[in-house]
């Protein structure tokens, strides 16, 4: 039952459980600081979610609505909300700017890419991509300005083609690797999206492909499948994907 899942999560040897589908979609911001930071944890199989998931809310239970959910063994806590769970990771690995007004680009950043995601998917899934036109209608117009977002908010903090990182810090932060996880898992899982990718935000997607090449983020790619968001939702996306102009 839940309660010995609970106790269970408490004895284990990882700091870290992370509850998410099996998908490539809101667990990866989590992973990928995981990756980068070579922090070990442990990946709770879908039966141990299902069991939190379905749990009645209570006092001495996670107080979580959905996944993605993050157990911390040192704090003896659930948290949920993909921001969340991204700030106090990064707090904890040290991928959180010193300087305030950085710390507050790099939240807002990190809540970017949520939106991003949730425009994505038209409200997680609320309606689907049924129509090429108005997807073409959405890449061209929202989806470029996001992307174009990303680009000049880099550029305003010297990121360039070939070196920094997207606000200008020492060491990457939540921002850098929140923009991996939205738009390099995005390449990866659905490559029809590459070229508007590359035209739009090409130096944040150089920045990408340079963190790719931590061993940690390289082994997350390596063993990453393409599978995205999942179900009808997914099915979709690559519907209309597949009329990217490439």
């Amino acid at each position: 039952g839940v309660f010995g899942l609970i106790s269970k999560m408490a004895d284990r040897a990882e700091g870290y459980s992370l509850y998410y589908w099996p998908l490539s979609f809101r667990g990866e911001f989590a992973k990928t600081i995981f990756a980068y930071t070579n922090t070990e944890y442990y990946l709770a199989p879908t039966p141990e979610l299902m069991a939190l998931y379905k749990a009645p809310t209570g006092a001495d239970k996670p107080l979580c609505m959905a996944p993605p959910m993050l157990y911390d063994k040192e704090y003896d806590m659930y948290v949920s909300q993909l921001s969340a769970i991204v700030s106090h990771l990064g707090r904890k690995t040290g991928l959180v700017p010193e300087d305030d007004k950085l710390k507050t680009i790099a939240e807002k950043t990190v809540s970017d890419c949520n939106d991003v995601l949730g425009d994505l998917t038209r409200n997680n899934g609320s309606k689907m991509w049924e129509e090429q036109a108005m997807f073409d209608e959405f890449i061209e117009g929202r989806f470029a300005k996001w992307l174009q977002i990303f680009e000049k908010t880099g550029a305003k903090y010297g990121l360039q083609a070939d070196s920094g990182f997207f606000l200008g810090t020492e060491k990457a932060t939540i921002a850098d690797t929140s923009l991996v996880a939205l738009l390099g898992n995005l390449e990866h899982c659905v490559p029809e999206f590459k070229p508007v990718l590359r035209k739009n935000c090409p130096n944040v997607m150089a920045l990408i492909d340079r963190i790719k090449t931590n061993p940690g983020v390289a082994a997350l790619y390596a063993e990453k499948k393409q599978t995205y968001c999942g179900g009808q939702i997914e099915a979709s996306i690559r519907k209309v994907a597949a009329g990217i102009k490439q």
